[in-house]
């Protein structure tokens, strides 16, 4: 029903909410580890590294989102969006700990090429998303 409602701006509204629960998660994760420390008395600094991290973990988690998101759509089964894409992120952690094992430098790369890709695999999966919600007809799901 609040799809029907609010079809026009759908996808301007669960886009927000996913930037909203992303940014609220990555401010809990900074307080968690930074801010605790830093109000008992441990020096902490303060250095890009530790910006450009934050930033990672933000596109890792809005891409982990727009996953979620974009079977949602497809699907209309909530709980089962929410655990392919559990298992999609359980098979690649799997992956890279096997090629750990095998090989720490191949595992490097993998790590290295799943950072740099996740902001690009974001853009993709919001264009892709958006042209499926101007697509999709949402009063005919609906049962």
């Amino acid at each position: 029903m609040f799809v029907s409602r609010c079809k026009q701006n759908y996808f301007s509204y669960v886009i927000w909410h996913g930037v909203q629960i992303c940014g609220f998660y990555l401010i809990f994760t900074f307080l968690l580890f930074y801010g605790i420390p830093t109000l008992s008395g441990l020096q902490i600094t303060m250095n890009r590294d530790i910006i450009v991290h934050f930033l990672n973990l933000f596109s890792f988690l809005f891409t982990v989102y727009l996953c979620y998101l974009l079977l949602l759509i497809k699907t209309n089964r909530q709980m089962q969006s929410l655990l392919e894409v559990l298992g999609i992120n359980l098979f690649v952690l799997m992956l890279y700990h096997i090629f750990g094992a095998v090989d720490t430098v191949l595992s490097l790369v993998m790590e290295d090429f799943l950072i740099a890709s996740y902001p690009g695999l974001a853009a993709c999966m919001l264009l892709v998303i958006a042209f499926t919600v101007r697509r999709k007809d949402w009063l005919d799901d609906e049962k």
